[in-house]
């Protein structure tokens, strides 16, 4: 049997070593590289997510700024479509107006030709006839005694120099000075004597407003509606129908006060009655659990 020494049993030993360590190094190198290459891998999937992010960030920006635009073209939409809303109202009411002053001032022509007429007419009356001369040829005729007849007094109208513009000022001075029984009075012979007159429309108007202050809201609403019922489309009819509201609130009768109030908004949107209906309905809202509050 070959016998080493202990030396040669060392050799022996250390003789493997060198190819392990080789073997492992280049395992290791091999994990390096692949892990070099997993790291190259994951910055180019974080700048590719990052580049993703960017572009997903000015999508959102242009979709917001595309949203903010048509949400302004819209506004501009509803604000221009307001505003021509109420240019139109505002325009009708105007021409609603003018065709109240025109037709008054039609009464007011019309008036002043009645009184040309019928001053005419009383001259007329008055006046002596006219004789043909006597002819100095003619036998002489016996000479009748002489009469004297009453003179002829034309009778004239009561009206006689007054428009009706001019006799619904009068009454409404009694209605301005609080006599609102007078001035019931005054504007009742503005429509006896104008009834198809805008000045009767504006007197029916103030009657109900006299009988309000007399506290009868039913003969306010009486002469109410028969102001709508003569001008429909005057600048009377609005405050007509609202204040017809106000004489059903006073009676208790909210079902057809809230009707009269959006009758208003609903013909009349433009009209300063119009927001005061719209105030009014607001507080005929009860509260939960609350009894209506009364006018």
């Amino acid at each position: 049997m070959k016998k080493y020494t202990i030396p040669a049993l060392v050799a022996l030993m250390l003789l493997p070593l060198p190819s392990r360590a080789a073997a492992q190094n280049r395992e290791h190198m091999q994990m390096e590289a692949e892990l070099r290459m997993l790291q190259e891998q994951n910055q180019q999937l974080s700048v590719a997510f990052q580049q993703a992010m960017e572009s997903i960030k000015a999508l959102n920006g242009r979709f917001d700024a595309a949203m903010e635009a048509m949400r302004k073209g819209f506004a501009d939409q509803a604000l221009t479509s307001k505003n021509m809303a109420g240019d139109v109202g505002t325009i009708a009411e105007r021409v609603r107006d003018n065709d109240t002053r025109l037709r008054a001032l039609g009464d007011e022509i019309k008036a002043l030709h009645g009184t040309i007429t019928a001053l005419a007419g009383s001259l007329a009356q008055g006046a002596p006839t006219t004789a043909l001369p006597p002819d100095p040829n003619a036998p002489p005729t016996a000479v009748a005694p002489a009469t004297t007849l009453p003179p002829v007094r034309p009778v004239l109208p009561d009206t006689l120099g007054q428009s009706p513009g001019q006799m619904l000022q009068k009454a409404k001075g009694d209605y301005d000075a609080g006599q609102y029984t007078l001035a019931i009075t005054g504007f009742q012979q503005v429509i006896s004597s104008y009834g198809d007159s805008e000045a009767a429309i504006e007197a029916q108007y103030w009657i109900g407003e006299s009988q309000l202050y007399l506290n009868r809201p039913a003969d306010a609403i009486a002469a109410f509606n028969q102001t709508i019922q003569k001008g429909p489309r005057s600048r009377f009819a609005p405050e007509a129908l609202y204040k017809r509201g106000v004489a059903q609130e006073r009676q208790g009768d909210l079902a057809n006060a809230r009707g009269s109030y959006e009758q208003v908004i609903k013909q009349f949107p433009s009209a300063d009655s119009a927001t005061l209906a719209q105030q009014r309905l607001m507080k005929l809202v009860p509260a939960a659990g609350a009894a209506p509050a009364r006018p």
